[in-house]
């Protein structure tokens, strides 16, 4: 996701949601600001045989982080295995390889620009 603030006035204040929707396989991404509303829907897991098992675990991340122009940073992840799942540091998931038993991963970033 980019976020840009081009030809309109820049936001003091913001927040950017990720949710899980079990039940319906998909992930919500929704980025809001005292000017806008931004919400997309993925898929998750999908074509993966008995998904419904996978597990079910989560988390809320309440963070406020500073916003570094130009740059890629990580916001979240989510993380899915069979038989159970390990996190990882937000800053480890970042490269290339990355040394986990979890079967399956989506990773979150935004990147601000002026």
């Amino acid at each position: 996701m980019e976020l840009s603030y081009e030809d309109v006035k820049s936001a003091k204040n913001g927040l950017i949601v990720i949710t899980p929707d079990f039940d319906n396989f998909t992930a919500k991404l929704i980025a809001a600001d005292e000017y806008s509303k931004y919400m997309t829907e993925t898929p998750i897991l999908e074509g993966v045989a008995n998904r419904e098992y996978y597990g079910r675990s989560a988390t809320s991340i309440e963070n406020k982080s500073t916003i570094e122009y130009g740059t890629e940073q990580g916001l979240a992840a989510l993380i899915y295995g069979e038989q159970g799942v390990s996190s990882l540091p937000i800053q480890d998931i970042t490269g290339e390889y990355i040394d986990t038993d979890n079967e399956y991963m989506y990773y979150y970033s935004a990147e601000f620009v002026k």
